[in-house]
């Protein structure tokens, strides 16, 4: 029994798609540098969580947070 519930816990969740980007994607989408996406990250701007535990774990981006955050960027750049 335990060896079954042990097998089950630690099977992988099988997605058929993302809803998360990472860094170095949401870096391109965005058009900035890596580090700029995190520092993003860091003030809030964008959501996102680590996958592992640590200080040197990776970001994922959420992609509806990435999509808020083109929409205001158009919204604020578009000419008047």
């Amino acid at each position: 029994m335990l060896i079954t519930l042990m097998a089950f816990m630690t099977k992988p969740k099988k997605t058929t798609s993302r809803d998360w980007v990472t860094v170095d994607e949401a870096a391109e989408v965005v058009g900035a540098r890596r580090e700029t996406v995190i520092r993003m990250i860091r003030r809030g701007e964008l959501r996102a969580f680590k996958q592992t535990l640590g200080l040197t774990a990776p970001y994922r981006i959420y992609k509806d947070s990435l999509d808020e955050f083109l929409k205001k960027r158009e919204t604020i750049n578009r000419p008047k």
